[in-house]
């Protein structure tokens, strides 16, 4: 799976003055730092629970396509929109997918394409390269506690102290996303 970003989102959903007050600083030394760890537990936090927080853009190169007509999988959730299907033939050339019968079922987890003819001759890994829009339009109130909760967690453990190991994530950060974890039964 190759999943990669096109588009960063415009603004992060925490600012650096919202957390500020959440640390209780008062100066703008760290300002540039505090940005990296905002960015830093939000990327971490969608990769874990497989969301984007903020609508951005992505192309996405499955593992494996399937032939016919079967669904083809998005890693990421919510998704909006699709934007085009490419799909790469055994011979060498692409072709762009036929979107006008397409659907997209975006409710459940993962979400999916149907619709879209992949013919006999896609190559069997890494066939089909979707372009899509993800995201919610603003982070929930959840998702932006805790990301300030685990920014703050890496603020506070940011020095390495001989023979200390850094403290886990704080368990209150996945409680408070416990209900938009993926749960997966083998």
């Amino acid at each position: 799976m190759y999943l990669e970003r096109i588009s960063a989102p415009a603004l992060e959903p925490v600012s650096v003055q919202e957390m500020k007050q959440h640390l209780r600083l008062d100066h703008d030394e760290e300002d540039s730092l505090l940005a990296g760890m905002i960015v830093a537990a939000r990327r971490h936090l969608e990769k874990r629970l497989s969301l984007a927080f903020l609508s951005a853009r992505w192309r996405y190169r499955a593992d494996k396509t399937p032939r016919g007509r079967a669904a083809l999988e998005i890693p990421l959730f919510p998704l909006a929109s699709v934007q085009q299907v490419r799909l790469y033939l055994e011979e060498g050339t692409t072709v762009l997918a036929d979107l006008a019968n397409m659907k997209v079922s975006s409710a459940m987890r993962p979400a999916t394409i149907t619709g879209v003819r992949i013919p006999f001759a896609a190559q069997a890994a890494h066939g089909a390269e979707i372009e899509f829009t993800a995201g919610y339009g603003d982070a929930p109130e959840q998702m932006r506690l805790a990301i300030k909760l685990l920014a703050a967690h890496f603020y506070e453990n940011r020095v390495e102290v001989p023979g200390c190991t850094i403290p886990p994530m704080p368990s209150s950060v996945s409680l408070l996303l416990m209900d938009v974890m993926e749960v997966r039964l083998i």
